[in-house]
């Protein structure tokens, strides 16, 4: 009787995993190779650690399916197996640089098989995925040279996880190559024991399943059993798996996303993609755990709603990419300064929180013109809310998810609905106490130097000929305490017994900016000192002091309440 489920694991080392004929391919399903240089170095110095002390290496669990011996996909353990053969095939270098027979003895044991038939040819023991398995061939199996591999690096449009690949095979080859030629006629010494530790000490725990769905239940319980899955291979596999008959249309529309998401983070993506297209009001706080149950309760079954749903995950990726990218955007007047402002903005603040509702107003807003206001909106909402008013990035994720809703729905269609939205969750009122209060610590300097210079130059747009801050990065202006981080005891007399100093020295009232660093030893004397180099300055926000004639903590009160009164302009809803 042939068993089915899971069977029970079995300790196997490379020899004998290898052995035969038997091919290992990646599922469709799966990643694409993704292991970074912490992975491939540890790996190595783990491998070179051991062979030392002559004990076995544990390189962990192989999930392993098929009903043919000869056929057998990896469910979990490809970039092990792919390391592993990365090893083997920089050693073969080493062999078919000096011409040694032993090049074709190692290709047939650990990358090729082949059968006893009279014409048989050699094919890999390991096939990658579709992305991965060109370059796989073409590099790792040929047992390409370094310089190669190098050149390869160099191409245009390599993909990103192919970069990967190569880097890995290249750190291999380095590390097999300088070993053996450090020891020259001994190399020896070094490969031979090296095949042998690999071939009989370096063991897997193998665990046979042997139908789709089995398999597909390991790789969701390998999650839950703390392994570390992003939630998006989670719903990869998944989203294959319902594809049925359609996976390979399936396998294309998310190696667009992939390509389109390639510096962002594809989980956040899909969580952010469903609080704007598929939640409800009752269940905007998506966790990722919450998320794949969604998803595969949304496709379950259903072939054509998975296409569908991932057609539009393709088509949102590319709009999604856009809220950190200006270069993505359109080349529309609409789009100018402003925009490119507001999206610096959001990048500073680290604000991802509002992504929902943005992705919903890129494709849901039909005029450029509110689609840039509302991205307006949102960095001054940002900042007031998040920066100024320290509200919990939960709290303005579920903010923001309401109103992501209400575009999708179509009761908000217009900027201004959002802004008066927004206006109810945190009023001119209480944007203007909060400002009037705050303190920025120096770990945020650069924080301080974006306030200080929006309004600066939010003043230099009042009169003609004023001085703006066209960068307000640290090496083109200084942020300057007036009353300096350290105050000595000149300073100190100005505030009263009851007052202590170091309450107002990160108070925003106390921070300027200077095109020119005020010397040190004068910046500690007085305000006296100091004061000719804050009204002798040409930037609009250090006209202030120039009616001034002691600093204490009635000015820094004063001049927080000054900058707060403009600030209710500056970032107006």
């Amino acid at each position: 009787m042939v068993q089915t489920g899971i069977l029970p694991p079995e300790l196997k080392s490379v020899d004998q995993l290898f052995s035969g004929d038997t091919t290992f391919s990646v599922p469709k399903y799966q990643r694409s190779f993704a292991w970074g240089e912490d992975e491939i170095e540890e790996l190595w110095d783990d491998v070179i650690a051991t062979i030392d002390r002559k004990g076995d290496y544990f390189l962990g669990t192989l999930v392993l399916q098929g009903k043919d011996p000869k056929e057998v996909e990896i469910i979990d353990g490809q970039q092990r197996i792919a390391c592993i053969s990365m090893i083997f095939s920089a050693i073969r270098n080493v062999y078919l640089a000096s011409a040694d027979q032993r090049a074709d003895q190692l290709f047939l044991d650990y990358l090729g098989a082949k059968d006893y038939s009279k014409d048989a040819v050699p094919h890999p023991k390991f096939v990658m995925n579709r992305i991965n398995n060109d370059t796989y061939l073409r590099y790792v199996i040929t047992s390409s040279n370094k310089a190669e591999v190098e050149r390869a690096l160099k191409q245009k449009g390599l993909d990103q996880s192919n970069k990967l690949l190569l880097r890995a095979y290249s750190f291999f080859l380095g590390q097999v190559i300088s070993e053996a030629s450090r020891l020259g006629t001994d190399a020896d010494k070094f490969i031979t024991p090296l095949i042998n530790y690999l071939r009989a000490r370096v063991k897997f725990i193998t665990i046979p399943v042997t139908t789709d769905e089995d398999a597909n239940l390991f790789f969701e319980s390998l999650n839950a059993r703390g392994k570390e899955l992003a939630v998006s291979d989670l719903v990869k596999n998944r989203l294959y798996f319902e594809a049925g008959n359609e996976v390979t249309r399936a396998q294309e529309l998310w190696e667009k996303i992939e390509n389109d998401l390639i510096s962002r983070s594809i989980p956040e993506y899909i969580r952010h993609y469903w609080i704007a297209k598929k939640t409800d009001l009752k269940n905007l706080n998506v966790r990722e755990k919450r998320l794949y149950r969604a998803i595969a309760s949304e496709v379950s079954g259903k072939p054509q709603t998975t296409i569908q749903l991932l057609a539009d995950l393709a088509l949102s990726a590319s709009d999604y990419v856009r809220i950190n990218d200006y270069n993505l955007w359109p080349d529309d007047s609409a789009y100018g300064q402003d925009l490119k402002n507001s999206l610096d903005e959001l990048a500073l603040f680290k604000v991802f929180q509002c992504h929902p509702l943005l992705l919903n107003a890129i494709q849901g807003f039909k005029r450029a013109n509110d689609v840039a206001k509302v991205f307006r909106i949102i960095a001054n909402f940002s900042f007031r809310y998040f920066i100024i008013g320290n509200q919990s990035p939960g709290n303005l994720e579920r903010e923001t998810g309401r109103i992501a809703y209400s575009i999708r729905t179509g009761e908000i269609s217009k900027p201004k609905d959002i802004a008066d939205t927004l206006r109810s969750i945190n009023s001119d009122q209480v944007f203007r106490s909060d400002f009037a209060l705050v303190t920025i610590q120096k770990t945020r300097a650069k924080i301080a130097r974006y306030i200080l210079s929006k309004i600066s130059n939010y003043i230099a747009s009042k009169s003609t000929g004023a001085e703006l801050v066209s960068n307000p990065d640290a090496h083109k202006v200084n942020l300057e305490h007036v009353l300096p981080q350290e105050p000595g005891e000149v300073w100190k007399k100005g505030f009263s017994k009851d007052i202590d100093p170091a309450d107002y020295i990160y108070r925003l009232g106390n921070l300027t900016l200077l095109t020119t660093k005020i010397n040190s030893e004068l910046a500690n004397t007085s305000f006296a000192d100091k004061k000719p180099a804050l009204s002798e300055s040409t930037l609009p926000i250090n006209q202030y002091f120039k009616s001034l004639s002691t600093w204490d903590a009635v000015e820094i009160e004063k001049r927080q309440d000054y900058l707060a009164k403009l600030a209710l302009e500056v970032w107006d809803l």
